[in-house]
């Protein structure tokens, strides 16, 4: 059994919660946010980070495409990005692809 570091996990939820309201103007409830951050598990991943294990991916809010970034670590979403596109991602964290 892996531990799971609560107080980081819950900073986590919260820096990301906070994030996609000041980004997208989005209030996610924690049951949404449990929701997609399960959901990345199983998410083609879209970047990775090349320092860490963050993923980044595309999970659906409302009917809404939001870039996620997961950590699977803490098996959590740890924030929202503002992009549109692959690309976009590409040059608002270092990642590699492929």
């Amino acid at each position: 059994m892996r531990f799971i570091d609560y107080p980081h996990f819950n900073n986590a939820r919260q820096h990301a919660l906070k994030r996609a309201y000041q980004r997208w103007g989005l209030a996610i409830s924690n049951i949404e946010y449990s929701e997609m951050s399960l959901a990345c598990k199983t998410l083609p991943v879209v970047a990775k980070s090349e320092k860490g294990n963050n993923t980044v991916h595309k999970v659906d809010h409302r009917g809404r495409q939001l870039w996620a970034v997961f950590n699977p670590e803490l098996g959590c979403i740890v924030t929202f990005l503002k992009c549109g596109k692959p690309e976009d991602i590409r040059n608002a964290v270092t990642v590699k692809t492929g």
